[in-house]
């Protein structure tokens, strides 16, 4: 009984650790003078320079875990690795289209408050767009790699070691955590950013990280392709 809880004090600790960086990361990036860099490099420099990071503080508290680093970023799995991508751009599709269907219910039922969450949200929208869509799909590809490693991979693992038999809370924990980091995006971003937080902690739970790392990439890289489009 004594080991057992020292295991779980152990994986809450190094959920806590990573939700902590992850939470300050953000505030840590303001020191990196990155206004040096052409703005259209600047969104993508912090995103691998936030992946880093976050990567590094969860690859250091695997170490910890005596499962092996796969296994505690969940990346262990007898599906074949084809149908897990398959899949995740499929669920990526179907939160694709539920979110325009969700932004156009809002824009028509409150279209004050729509108007003025679009408008907090133009220079998140403006600094994508400046990004070249070859390096912004390549971003895509490690932000959809990394945050699921760390978010869906090792937080909610050490989380559900943590609390077991509380997949609920912990998956609502992780997104929680998810969303306050893309507090940059604005009200909006950050309700979306929760809900597919949500999202994919449930998927994660259910089959694995490695269809969340496809849909998560398979989304962030048709939104660029839909913004660059548009604009």
């Amino acid at each position: 009984m004594t080991e057992l809880r020292e295991v779980r004090s152990a994986a809450l600790l190094d959920a806590l650790v990573v939700a902590l960086a992850a939470l300050l990361a953000p505030f840590a990036l303001r020191a990196i003078p990155l206004g040096a860099l052409p703005a259209a490099y600047r969104l993508s420099a912090s995103v691998v320079l936030l992946g880093i990071l976050l990567g590094g503080v969860a690859f250091a508290r695997a170490r910890r875990t005596g499962e092996g680093r796969l296994a505690a970023f969940g990346l262990t799995s007898d599906r074949p690795l084809l149908g897990e991508v398959v899949l995740g751009v499929g669920v990526a599709a179907g939160i694709l289209g539920a979110n325009g269907l969700l932004l156009l219910l809002f824009s028509r039922l409150q279209p004050q408050a729509f108007a003025q969450a679009s408008e907090a949200r133009e220079s998140s929208i403006e600094a994508l767009a400046a990004v070249p869509l070859p390096l912004a799909l390549g971003t895509s590809l490690f932000a959809g790699v990394y945050e699921e490693l760390v978010f869906r991979g090792f937080l909610l693992g050490r989380l559900r070691v943590a609390l077991p038999g509380k997949t609920t809370f912990v998956v609502i924990g992780q997104a929680f955590v998810f969303a306050v980091g893309h507090g940059w995006q604005g009200p909006i971003g950050v309700v979306q950013s929760f809900v597919v937080g949500l999202l994919f902690g449930a998927l994660a739970a259910w089959r694995g990280v490695r269809v969340g790392i496809a849909a998560h990439a398979t989304i962030d890289a048709a939104s660029f392709v839909l913004l660059h489009t548009l604009r």
